[in-house]
């Protein structure tokens, strides 16, 4: 419950309910809620356009797989965590300037993404009735995309800047920068997508195997003192974004 009460504030941009959200460092609840949201749209999208999706898939037996395949779950998953996220995380600290360069350690990964998983599939979520309600497109020359989608784009993107500036502590500009500069990930989303189902399955897993190796080794002793530096750097970055709001 508290939860859900912190996503209704973070959809209303209130900062408390973003620490709140990011102390809880909740990864599996904040995947459970993005795989929620994202199959919600997913579904509604599919439902609505059910006419203009050419089925692709034929294995007789395999339909809940293939189902998944069709709304390209495990890529989006693999890719929002496993990928997108660190290199956010990434690029915040690179623009920062601060020291920490481009890297990311375990408590700040989790930190963002208990905050920012969730609040994506709270996003999905709310951006499913609207692709209900309203299927039309948007066409500006050669171009066109979905209401539902253009709504959820420009969710996603403002919260997006918004909580990201409110995890890593940087200034929005420096924000807006890091979410501009992180679409360059997005071929790698289509990459997954574009591979067949079992592909996009060991894809996954590779990344699942590469980011236990990374957990294991910033849990080692010798990474204590490179971990205690790095905390000492974030506090000072969180006691001058404390200073410039109480300034303000």
């Amino acid at each position: 419950m508290r939860l859900i009460r912190d996503l209704a504030g973070m959809l209303c941009f209130r900062l408390p309910s973003l620490q709140a959200a990011a102390g809880r460092r909740a990864l599996a609840i904040g995947m459970v809620f993005l795989a929620a949201g994202f199959l919600s749209y997913g579904m509604v999208r599919n439902a609505v356009y059910a006419d203009l999706i050419t089925e692709r898939l034929s294995m007789p037996g395999w339909e809940w797989l293939s189902g998944q395949a069709r709304l390209h779950l495990v890529p989006f998953l693999s890719y929002a965590a496993l990928l997108y996220l660190p290199v956010l995380v990434c690029l915040a600290n690179a623009l920062a300037g601060d020291g920490l360069g481009f890297s990311v350690s375990v408590s700040e990964y989790l930190r963002h993404a208990s905050a920012l998983l969730p609040l994506w599939g709270a996003l999905f979520l709310l951006a499913a009735p609207i692709q209900w309600f309203w299927p039309e497109f948007l066409v500006v020359g050669p171009f066109g995309v979905s209401i539902g989608l253009l709504a959820l784009s420009l969710a996603w993107t403002v919260h997006t800047v918004w909580a990201l500036a409110g995890v890593s502590r940087i200034p929005i500009l420096l924000s807006v920068a890091t979410v501009v500069l992180s679409l360059f990930t997005l071929p790698l989303f289509y990459l997954l997508v574009w591979l067949p189902w079992w592909a996009s399955w060991l894809a996954t897993a590779a990344c699942a195997g590469a980011g236990g190796m990374w957990l294991r080794r910033s849990a080692r002793p010798t990474a204590a003192p490179n971990s205690a530096r790095r905390e000492a750097v974030l506090r000072r970055r969180y006691l001058r974004a404390e200073s410039l709001r109480d300034a303000i």
